[in-house]
């Protein structure tokens, strides 16, 4: 079994990056969705960290996307702005298609979102920033995904 802290647009609020991780637990990979990816800078010495360009990250060396398999899981990353999610998740839908993922997370929006679009589970765990920030668990076992949003 794998567990999967997933985070997105903490846009300098370092300290609930912190706090999402203790309440977290124990787990085995951190994916940060953009809008300050440099806020889980050092994690990386405890965790596999999987950090992707937002667009509030100028001069980020992370790339845009990136694409994870983990335990059979095929795991798309982004922030969302190129696919447009603040205004629909249709382009976001058909990307992860065409990407053959099980799985696309993305931020921006700042809003937990769960939904599943064509076989593909589309994931936003909403934002570390906002007065109730949030944060995701993925659980994966034996190919069976289980997601919770949590509130810091």
């Amino acid at each position: 079994m794998k567990k999967i802290l997933v985070m997105s647009d903490s846009h300098g609020k370092v300290r609930n990056v912190m706090r999402a991780v203790e309440s977290a637990g124990d787990i085995d990979f951190i994916f940060h969705l953009g809008d300050f990816d440099k806020d889980v800078a050092g994690l990386d010495k405890k965790y596999t960290v999987y950090a992707v360009r937002g667009n509030c990250d100028m001069g980020s060396k992370q790339v845009e996307e990136r694409i994870v398999t983990i335990d059979g899981v095929k795991i798309l990353a982004l922030h969302g702005r190129k696919q447009k999610v603040k205004y629909h998740l249709l382009a976001l839908s058909l990307y992860a298609k065409e990407k053959e993922v099980d799985i696309a997370l993305f931020g921006h929006t700042h809003i937990p979102t769960e939904r599943y679009s064509d076989g593909v589970l589309l994931y936003n765990p909403g934002s570390l920033y906002d007065m109730n920030p949030t944060y995701g668990i993925i659980t994966i076992d034996k190919g069976s995904v289980k997601i919770k949003t949590y509130s810091i």
